[in-house]
């Protein structure tokens, strides 16, 4: 949100804008891009030899592979941030995305 505020500032094309006039993809091909990525990389986490092994409590019960399906909801907001960073370097690039 701090990229999407400089963004305003700066008067800048941002996500807010594109929500405004109804381009929804703009915010859930990132979030579930990055929720496929995350599931592909915890299941190669699951069956790697050094992993990664989350103990939260009271939400180990659900698990998809080592995290449980709590966690998983962190890949949404995760999409959007690279999401935002990829068009800001983009438009320093000088390449615009549409």
């Amino acid at each position: 949100m701090i990229l999407v505020s400089l963004q305003v500032l700066l008067s800048e094309e941002n996500v807010l804008q594109k929500l405004e006039r109804g381009h929804w993809h703009a915010i859930t091909l990132p979030a579930l891009a990055a929720l496929l990525c995350g599931f592909f990389w915890e299941m190669w986490n699951h069956y790697s030899y050094p992993k990664w092994v989350y103990c939260i409590p009271y939400v180990r019960r659900f698990q998809i592979f080592e995290m449980p399906l709590l966690g998983y909801l962190w890949y949404l907001p995760f999409g959007l941030q690279c999401y935002v960073v990829a068009d800001l370097v983009a438009r320093l690039a000088g390449t615009p995305e549409n």
